[in-house]
């Protein structure tokens, strides 16, 4: 198998043997959390400041959350952007069936982020145990 030096195995959904793996998890869920919290600013923007306001706020929070679980691959943030994204899979249910506010339907974007977060929360827990278990010189079980 060929060598490319910008080609990473993802860690998303998967097995997680180190504390390197889980680092590359909290940064990829950090990645595209922030990828997708851009893209909703951005939609939110074009709505205008006013309408798009609660857009912007939804993106803003998560964003801010995980940036700060990528830095100091914090567990309670990680715990935050959970909850934080619970709320908008319930806010985005809650728009699809009364129709609050426009461009807030994308369910799949709310369970991606949703599943993005518990990734995070795995990450970042396995992330503190299985650095403890190497500087103890014991191997990960």
């Amino acid at each position: 198998m060929e060598n490319r030096p910008f080609q990473e195995e993802i860690k998303l959904l998967c097995r997680l043997d180190n504390s390197r793996d889980a680092q590359k998890l909290i940064s990829q869920v950090t990645f595209v959390i922030c990828i997708f919290c851009v893209y909703q600013i951005m939609i939110g923007v074009s709505y205008g400041l006013e309408t798009g306001f609660p857009l912007i706020a939804d993106a803003a929070l998560p964003m801010m959350a995980v940036i700060v679980m990528n830095t100091f691959r914090s567990r309670t943030a990680a715990i935050i952007f959970a909850l934080l994204s619970l709320v908008t899979v319930y806010g985005t249910l809650d728009n699809i069936v009364e129709q609050y506010q426009p461009g807030a339907y994308n369910i799949l974007a709310a369970l991606l982020m949703a599943t993005a977060s518990f990734e995070g929360i795995r990450g970042t827990f396995l992330y503190h145990k299985l650095k403890k278990q190497e500087t103890e010189g014991n191997p990960p079980v």
